[in-house]
C-alpha cells in the first residue's frame, strides 16, 4: 500500500453508528421494546408504529435488523 494511503488510513477514525435501540434513554421504554422484540407475535411494523407514538423514530427495517441481531450494536 502507498505510504500516503497508509498515513490517511491511520488518521481515519472508524465511527460506529449508534443503533436506534441504543438511543432510547428511558429505561422503562427500552425494557418494553426489548420484550416486544422478543415476542414472536409482535411484528416489527407494530413496534415501529408504537415507537412513533412515543416519539422515537425508527424504521421498520432497522427494527427488524435489530431483532435479528444484524445491527450496529451487535457488531
Amino acid at each position: 500500500m502507498n505510504k500516503d494511503l497508509e498515513s490517511m488510513l491511520a488518521l481515519s477514525v472508524v465511527k460506529r453508528a449508534k443503533c436506534w435501540r441504543e438511543k432510547i434513554a428511558d429505561a422503562e421504554l427500552g425494557k418494553v421494546v426489548d420484550e416486544a422484540l422478543a415476542h414472536p407475535d409482535i411484528t416489527a411494523t407494530a413496534v415501529t408504529l408504537w415507537l412513533k407514538q412515543k416519539g422515537v423514530v425508527a424504521g421498520q427495517n432497522t427494527v427488524s435488523r435489530h431483532r435479528r441481531g444484524d445491527c450496529a450494536c451487535a457488531r
